[in-house]
């Protein structure tokens, strides 16, 4: 039976079977669609180099959204296998010619196609680092010419500034793009992902980035303390309930200097702000959890939330007592028909961050320089402080590897040196006065 040309009608029509199969199109020789188990479809070619030798087989493309059309499949492997008659391996000439990228092109075909499950807000992100530093820097290279040396200049240079930019006001400048340790730090993981990428795909053997070495980015986490904690909490009793004393501006001119400071206080805090960062420290949650948690997603009865994607999956939050009763008790004056828990100024909208508020929290508490992200360090800590084992913890912060929760071993390592202790001591007493007893002299 003649086959048929590959159209996108007997394309979208082929069914997928226990194993992998191939449609070949009955016009194009060597022209083919593979079929998965899974419904993935794959368009490839078969051909010998010159028409002699070994039969090889080489992917075009995927088809169907991000993929390719039929059509595009059909040009491409066309002119492939055009390649392949004239006695050159279309698979090195690709690779070749994909080792010709630039880190420009590189970087936007990895984007379109090389984030895998990445959330939308990662894949923003991510883009925004290699549009803002690494075009700049590395853009118009080769991504075969680049080399470990690139990598480690790429990152000194960000962190100099050389890609930070300044916005124009009315009122003045304000910084634009960053630069500085930390934003080279991130961004030169993104890049290093980028190129390992590049090396999954085939266009280069190995990630330029060799052994340059990226610091770790927990070095400024801060842990509060049992002591700070308290203040924290006094302080956002006192922001809710009668307002904060307001704070004189140091340089201010007079007129614009709080009179009677120590009397006159600024309007309550919000509710909303001050029970957003009590879940904070009472559940361990990222702040953008906090913030976007929808009614819907609390399980009153049972005591979980049932978050439907965080930054790595779904997942469910085991509440405590103390994390159901803030729950509880802004439900009581909740909005009629609100979707959100924490509520912003728009209708229907929730608060989209708590940067005011933590600032003026912490400035009152005396907490000196510590970040609202510090919260779930201090949960996390004070939990493996208490014992808690680490595979617990992670549990608890939604951490979906355990290497991630490892930054939190020293407090664990306390904890069970102090359990140790704890046994130890009654022991070590007894054993110290067994030694005091006089032996018993030998019978004569």
């Amino acid at each position: 039976m003649a086959r048929s040309k590959l159209t996108k009608t007997v394309v979208d029509a082929l069914e997928p079977r226990d194993k992998d199969y191939v449609e070949w199109c009955g016009k194009l020789s060597g022209f083919g669609c593979r079929v998965r188990p899974s419904g993935r479809k794959v368009f490839i070619i078969q051909y010998r180099i010159g028409g002699v030798g070994t039969v090889r087989k080489q992917n075009i493309g995927k088809y169907g959204p991000g993929g390719l059309t039929v059509d595009e499949a059909w040009d491409r492997g066309d002119k492939l296998l055009r390649v392949a008659r004239d006695g050159i391996d279309p698979a090195a000439a690709e690779k070749k010619k994909k080792a010709e990228l630039t880190v420009a092109e590189l970087c936007d075909e990895y984007i379109e196609r090389g984030c895998g499950n990445k959330r939308a807000s990662t894949v923003d992100t991510d883009k925004a680092a290699l549009d803002n530093h690494v075009k700049p820097l590395l853009g118009s290279k080769k991504i075969s010419d680049v080399t470990d040396a690139d990598f480690k200049a790429f990152m000194r240079d960000v962190e100099k500034g050389k890609t930070a930019t300044t916005i124009v006001t009315k009122k003045g400048e304000r910084p634009g793009v960053r630069g500085g340790a930390g934003v080279a730090r991130r961004t030169a993981r993104v890049l290093s992902g980028v190129f390992t990428y590049a090396v999954g795909e085939k266009y280069l053997e190995k990630n330029p980035r060799g052994t340059v070495k990226i610091a770790k980015d927990n070095e400024n986490e801060r842990y509060l303390s049992a002591d700070e904690i308290d203040r924290l909490g006094a302080t956002m009793h006192e922001a809710e309930h009668a307002g904060l004393p307001w704070a004189l501006r140091e340089g201010a001119k007079a007129k614009h200097r709080a009179k009677d400071a120590d009397t006159r206080r600024a309007p309550k805090m919000s509710p909303h702000a001050i029970a957003a960062i009590r879940l904070l420290l009472a559940t361990g949650m990222r702040s953008g959890e906090v913030l976007t948690l929808k009614w819907e997603f609390y399980d009153a009865e049972n005591g979980f939330l049932y978050l439907p994607v965080t930054k790595t999956k779904k997942r469910v939050v085991v509440l405590s007592d103390f994390a159901r009763e803030i729950l509880d008790t802004l439900r009581k004056t909740a909005t009629k028909g609100h979707p959100y828990v924490i509520e912003g100024e728009g209708e229907n909208e929730h608060r989209t961050d708590l940067k005011r508020p933590w600032a003026q929290i912490i400035a009152h508490a005396g907490l000196g320089k510590v970040r609202l992200h510090d919260i779930r360090h201090t949960f996390a800590s004070h939990a493996a402080l208490d014992g808690i084992s680490l595979s617990v913890v992670g549990k608890l912060l939604g951490h979906s590897q355990t290497a991630t929760t490892a930054r939190y071993t020293h407090f664990a390592e306390t904890a069970l040196r102090a359990a140790a202790n704890r046994v130890a001591t009654p022991l070590s007493d007894k054993i110290a006065r067994q030694s005091n007893v006089v032996p018993l002299k030998a019978a004569s």
